[in-house]
């Protein structure tokens, strides 16, 4: 039996979840955060994707769980 999702997350947890995708990703992709372009956040049945792009047109997807937990 699945369990109910819990509440949706709050605009400050979809901030700091947009906020942790960017530094991750300038990380991986060597550049600063303020060149990494986030272009949506899906939720899914207990996890979230945020996908974003650098402006080399590299793309990523950030995971999270129900909570907003970086995964």
């Amino acid at each position: 039996v699945q369990k109910a999702q819990k509440g949706k997350i709050t605009a400050t947890r979809s901030l700091d979840m947009e906020s942790l995708c960017k530094s991750e990703a300038s990380e991986l992709y060597n550049t600063g955060a303020q060149k990494i372009a986030i272009t949506g956040l899906e939720q899914f049945q207990g996890s979230y994707e945020m996908r974003g792009s650098t402006f080399r047109k590299e793309s990523f997807v950030c995971s999270f769980d129900a909570d907003g937990q970086f995964l």
